[in-house]
């Protein structure tokens, strides 16, 4: 979460964390008010945590041009195939079902 005074939330990213070091990136929700440094800062907070937890590959729904262009500059690309971890994700299930919705990951490296 990201807080903006006083105590304000202004920004949420969840993480799903999967089998094999992958996690999934998930309920993204900012303010209107961010800039894109701040929601750079969010992302990049998000992958600390994940290496921390030795998460190491990432996923998640994108479903406008607009957000996957950001995506792509912080290191995420378009998922070649469905991985076996997120076949019984309910929630990926929903999303991709979204029209222009895309599986984007993000690998080490």
């Amino acid at each position: 979460m990201m807080e903006d005074p006083p105590n304000k939330i202004v920004a949420c990213l969840g993480m799903e964390e999967l089998e094999n070091e992958k996690g999934l990136l998930r309920s993204l929700v900012v303010s209107d008010k961010l800039s894109q440094g701040h929601i750079v800062s969010l992302f990049q907070g998000m992958q600390v945590l994940c290496e921390k937890r030795g998460i190491h590959t990432l996923y998640l729904v994108a479903n406008n041009g607009t957000s996957m262009d950001f995506l792509e500059v912080m290191g995420f690309k378009r998922a070649g195939s469905l991985p076996e971890e997120l076949c019984g994700s309910e929630h990926v299930s929903d999303s991709l079902n979204v029209s222009g919705a895309v599986l984007m990951v993000k690998t080490p490296g």
